[in-house]
């Protein structure tokens, strides 16, 4: 009677295991389908997950079933969308800065002014973005932190192999996070000039013809630096 309970049982079990095994693939492969950047319905990870429901299903068509288990996925494609769209746009910033502040510039020079752009940003002093730290201030006629944002330069909108060139540099910057060539620095400005806030400045070098700064010791109050910090020329 125990021998007939048992092979009566096997068939259960072995469903269940199945099932189970099948439920495993079924999370992997959705998982695989959210790190996509755009849901592709004639993708891998869909035809695998149609292979996972035949035809002889009694609850659900195949169709009915992915789109069941898709379902879910709609608000993190949307959250990585919205994130892509955040990264593309920093880096067109940084590219828009590169263009007017130094495309002239070797290529050291535009590396130079990418990352005392990217300093500010890890400063608490300054905004905790690119967009931000390279427009702040540009909606008024004086004191825009860079001079290209509020000066007229932006009327000629960026463009040929000066364009891309600044955009390829911005993307190697962010992607690539080179050697610092100006340490801490986050101010500069054109040896052509001598703006009369250098000299509360600490000097850390030259590159081409910018001129590189940072402030004197690491710590300074919020409030002094926010009223008296002083733009890149």
């Amino acid at each position: 009677m125990a021998v007939a309970a048992g092979a009566m049982a096997m068939p259960a079990v072995a469903d269940k295991a199945s099932n189970q095994r099948v439920e495993v693939v079924l999370t992997q492969t959705a998982t695989d389908f959210r790190r996509m950047p755009e849901p592709q319905t004639d993708s891998a990870s869909v035809r695998r997950l149609v292979e996972l429901y035949g035809p002889d299903s009694v609850v659900e068509t195949p169709l009915q079933r992915v789109q069941f288990d898709l379902g879910s996925i709609d608000q993190d494609t949307s959250v990585l969308r919205r994130q892509s769209h955040a990264e593309m746009r920093e880096a067109n910033c940084l590219a828009e800065a590169i263009y007017y502040e130094a495309r002239s510039e070797t290529r050291a020079g535009q590396i130079s002014v990418a990352q005392v752009i990217q300093n500010r940003v890890y400063s608490k002093h300054f905004p905790d973005s690119i967009c931000g730290v390279v427009y702040q201030g540009s909606e008024r006629r004086t004191g825009c932190q860079f001079s290209f944002t509020c000066d007229g330069s932006m009327d000629r909108a960026p463009k040929g192999k000066a364009w891309k060139r600044s955009k390829d540099m911005a993307d190697f910057v962010l992607m690539q996070s080179p050697r610092s060539l100006v340490g801490r620095s986050t101010h500069y400005h054109t040896t052509a000039i001598n703006p009369h806030w250098s000299d509360s400045l600490e000097m850390t070098r030259q590159v081409g013809s910018h001129v590189f700064y940072r402030f004197p010791f690491r710590e300074r109050p919020t409030a002094t630096v926010a009223l008296r910090v002083a733009p890149p020329s």
